[in-house]
């Protein structure tokens, strides 16, 4: 799509929101990509000479792109990770996870049947191609360049006289992209109530140069959607003695710090009504229905002022799934419990009551939900079958499988590097 056209379509159906509803404002609630979209608004906004204050009275971005996505600057900057250690080593891993642990070792191996330079040479052109052919022509991808990537990748991608039109839109969006943060402390300053939920401590998917590098939520960095919140990567402490920095504190007496440590929320502009939430994955976010009864709160309670408004909804969360939960406990919380055993009665009760209570929590730690699930689980199930359930997980022949791929994996990895089959043979 256009960034710039969507920006105008938005902006006439602000205009029409208004028109048919007799309201003066409108509330908008930019997820993810809609970051982007939300700095390209403001841009328009300032091109069409208007105050954006007069038609917006609170937004609430969540998780938002705001400065674009690691992952994709560093695909249009770098290319996908290609060196020995990731693609021979963990990157397979990390993508497959463990119930396919064993697929992700095979395949380790049977890329050595191409030469090395040659699996090399088609990750590179892979990436190329798709940019050059299709993506290039996305002005809304490339508004999810990192502003610190755009420069080199538009020399890399956009740079041939035909690309002038391309160039002129993606340059239009940079450069929203860059006075993104400004124009949202001026809007503020207008009037605009702006609030941000953000997802954090997942490591980037591990096909990127940056993946160990920032703190993230899967997809987008930690820096993009907080707005400036800082921290040093995934599970890494603030530096031993580090002061809050209060650089957007509005009282130096409100603690920013996270509970793990690893973040300073006071960097980040709208430090005192950015929530975060622990160990969140960003394309799960719509099943943590904290977050999503957050951010409807937020559009429709003119009580929520800020991240001390409600202790129901703190600065600092968790992450969580309810979709598990819920729905085996509406299965099961009108269950007849009559031809159980005492025991069996009471277990079933017992759970049931600790799922009621995570379900009804909106700050219940991931670890105590997850297990409200387990218990719930583990006693319908014997209901069900007449035993508890396995411990789950792969079969006896499939870990022995896994163990004999990932050995073989890792010697050729310690031994031959990234070579394939044919340059050990050939002592290339």
């Amino acid at each position: 799509g256009n960034i710039h056209e969507l920006a105008e379509r938005l902006y006439a159906l602000i205009q029409t929101a208004k028109e048919e509803t007799g309201m003066e404002k409108v509330n908008l609630a930019p997820i993810s990509q809609g970051g982007s979209l939300f700095n390209a608004l403001m841009q328009l906004y300032r091109d069409k000479g208007e105050d954006i204050a007069d038609d917006i009275h609170r937004v609430v971005l969540v998780v938002p792109a705001a400065d674009g996505a690691a992952v994709l600057g560093d695909i249009y900057h770098y290319g996908l990770l290609d060196d020995d250690d990731a693609l021979y080593g963990y990157m397979f891993p990390s993508l497959l996870g463990e119930d396919q642990e064993w697929l992700s070792y095979l395949i380790t191996l049977i890329l050595r049947y191409l030469p090395n330079a040659d699996v090399n040479n088609i990750l590179d052109i892979a990436v190329d191609t798709l940019i050059d052919d299709y993506l290039a022509y996305s002005t809304a991808i490339w508004a999810l360049i990192p502003s610190k990537d755009y420069p080199d990748c538009r020399e890399k991608y956009l740079s041939d006289p035909e690309d002038a039109v391309i160039r002129e839109q993606t340059d239009w969006y940079y450069n929203a992209q860059c006075s993104h943060r400004s124009y949202m402390l001026e809007a503020q300053a207008a009037g605009v109530e702006l609030f941000d939920i953000v997802d954090y401590n997942v490591p980037l998917y591990h096909i990127c140069d940056s993946w160990n590098k920032v703190n993230a939520d899967g997809i987008i960095h930690t820096d993009s959607e907080s707005l400036g919140a800082t921290t040093y990567g995934v599970d890494v402490k603030l530096p031993e003695g580090y002061t809050q920095a209060n650089t957007y504190c509005t009282d130096t007496s409100h603690n920013h710090i996270d509970p793990a440590g690893i973040l300073d929320a006071s960097t980040g502009i709208l430090c005192e009504t950015t929530f975060y939430f622990y160990g969140q994955n960003h394309e799960s976010t719509a099943a943590n229905d904290v977050i999503i009864g957050l951010a409807s709160r937020i559009l429709w309670d003119e009580t929520m002022k800020n991240v001390y408004s409600d202790p129901a909804y703190p600065q600092f969360n968790y992450a969580r799934n309810y979709r598990k939960l819920t729905n085996l406990y509406n299965q099961w919380k009108n269950y007849d419990m009559s031809s159980l055993s005492p025991e069996q009665q009471a277990a079933l009760a017992a759970a049931l009551d600790d799922a009621a209570a995570a379900i009804n929590s909106t700050v219940m730690p991931t670890e105590e939900y997850d297990a409200a699930y387990d218990a719930l689980y583990a006693i319908t199930y014997e209901i069900e079958n007449g035993s508890a359930p396995s411990a789950g997980g792969p079969s006896a022949f499939m870990r022995a499988l896994t163990k004999v791929l990932k050995f073989f994996s890792e010697l050729m990895l310690k031994f031959f590097g990234g070579k394939g089959y044919s340059d050990i043979i050939l002592f290339r």
